[in-house]
């Protein structure tokens, strides 16, 4: 789409089709649009000598998917009463990628400028500018997803499958070890690429080489496969939690849940059930002598549900007095603790993947008040963004609410263990919500554990994510 700024205030849209393969052009077409007569004209490639080329120096190729982009084209094309204009398209920046899911590959759209000459019937020549947006797909080639893992399998798993990995150590030393020189290899294979493996990348990936080359030689230590699975998710959520959304986060996640998936099944398929890798849920340490520290290590992960009988029936006064003795105050949230991820628990509730980016980035300040008279809790969450006020009702009955990025709502809450912890439970769609909030260390930390349950008749959450809080005041 072009638009010129010459008396005739001239529209013009170019489209021009080519063979992938060859580059050659299969068609292209032109309409213009007589901004003063309000006329409009289209024109034909072969027959009206409609031109539109690329210009070959002019290129970007994109550090996110390698594809290779022009930002420069030239267009010809006539436009009304014998008249032709030549233009030149200009990127007004060369960064203008969009990489979604369904486009295969991504694609460039953006704004250019625009500058040429009129040519006139007569055979005179004006110079003409303005401003356009161009849209460009299908130029370049993505790696099949399929073939990208074989390949990183190749320069990176394999290695860790030679009998002397066995000898190696643990995950730790694995990592530490044998694993880095496989992730040089894939470095370099990323710089071939024009793109960058971060720091963050390869304390992952190794980690995952680690897990994997420990896992592969060692499958029938049943605990000491769930720790190395632990380990390479506490590595994962570390990364997970301050990187941004982008293609190779994405690519890295799929290859280490593909792996891991993989190696479990053919390895340990025996445990395969309880060991499910990475963030969907941490498998338990499975030992007799160990059981109480594997509960411990788990206390967040597993929940059990409160009955609706309980969800219905009206706080005492002194659960009210309890709750208020554990939970008033104002709490600052501590981020190095967190575990698991808000983002991935908004993700399963159809939040919009900039919003739960967003919300997942927040450290909220809590101050938690409890009103006995009215029998409801209320807590106020404040961020650099917002303030909001949410009062939950732990009289036995439920109330409707519209949450800005879920829709409509319906919740009911509870004080649970004589008045030490507080529950929320809201339907979201099919599923529900359920949240904890009690105190650790003494009252001096703050505990909110939230999941979420694809159905309300289910009793294991898809996606949980633990926050802790400090006390500042009470």
């Amino acid at each position: 789409m072009i638009r010129l700024f010459n008396e005739q205030q001239d529209c013009i849209c170019v489209t021009h089709v080519m063979d992938t393969p060859t580059g050659a052009t299969t068609s292209v077409h032109s309409v213009v649009q007589c901004g003063k007569s309000t006329e409009g004209y289209m024109y034909d490639g072969v027959k009206d000598n409609v031109v539109f080329k690329v210009v070959p120096m002019c290129q970007y190729r994109s550090c996110e998917s390698g594809i290779l982009f022009t930002t420069e084209w030239t267009v010809q094309t006539p436009t009304h009463d014998g008249n032709t204009v030549h233009l030149q398209l200009t990127a007004s920046f060369r960064q203008q990628e969009f990489i979604t899911i369904m486009a295969m590959p991504s694609f460039w759209e953006g704004t250019v400028d625009v500058r040429g000459t009129v040519t006139k019937s007569d055979g005179t020549t004006e110079e003409v500018f303005g401003d356009g947006y161009v849209a460009s797909w299908g130029r370049g080639k993505q790696i099949e997803v399929e073939e990208e893992q074989k390949l990183f399998h190749d320069v990176t798993i394999a290695p860790m499958e030679r009998p002397e990995i066995a000898n190696a150590g643990d995950w730790k030393a694995i990592a530490e070890g044998p694993a880095i020189p496989a992730v040089v290899v894939m470095k370099n294979i990323f710089k071939m690429h024009k793109q960058l493996l971060t720091m963050e990348q390869e304390v992952v990936l190794t980690a995952l080489l680690g897990a994997y080359g420990y896992i592969y030689h060692h499958p029938h230590n049943a605990e000491a496969v769930a720790k190395a699975l632990e380990w390479c998710y506490e590595k994962w959520t570390m990364f997970y939690g301050v990187v941004s959304i982008d293609v190779q986060t994405l690519t890295l996640r799929s290859y280490m849940l593909c792996e891991l998936g993989r190696v479990m099944q053919q390895r340990c398929s025996a445990m395969a059930r309880k060991a499910v890798a990475l963030d969907v849920a941490v498998p338990r340490l499975i030992s007799q002598q160990g059981k109480q520290g594997a509960a411990k290590a788990m206390d967040m992960m597993v929940r059990h549900l409160t009955r609706q009988d309980v969800l219905r029936t009206p706080a005492k006064s002194l659960d009210l007095s309890q709750l208020d003795a554990h939970l008033s105050g104002v709490w600052a949230t501590d981020p190095d603790r967190t575990v698991g991820s808000l983002n991935e628990v908004l993700r399963e509730q159809n939040v919009g993947v900039l919003w739960r980016h967003l919300m997942s980035k927040q450290t909220p300040v809590y101050t938690i008040e409890v009103k006995e008279q009215e029998r409801v809790v209320k807590i106020t969450s404040e961020t650099l963004l917002d303030r909001l006020e949410s009062e939950y009702r732990v009289d036995g009955t439920e109330w409707t609410w519209t949450c800005r990025s879920r829709g409509p709502m319906r919740s009911r809450a509870c004080i649970l263990q004589g008045g030490a912890e507080l529950y929320v439970e809201s339907l979201v769609g099919i599923g529900v919500e359920r949240i904890w909030w009690h105190t650790a260390s003494r009252g001096k930390v703050l505990v909110e554990y939230r999941s979420y349950y694809r159905y309300t008749t289910t009793d294991t959450p898809v996606a949980s994510c633990t926050t802790y809080f400090n006390l500042k005041e009470k």
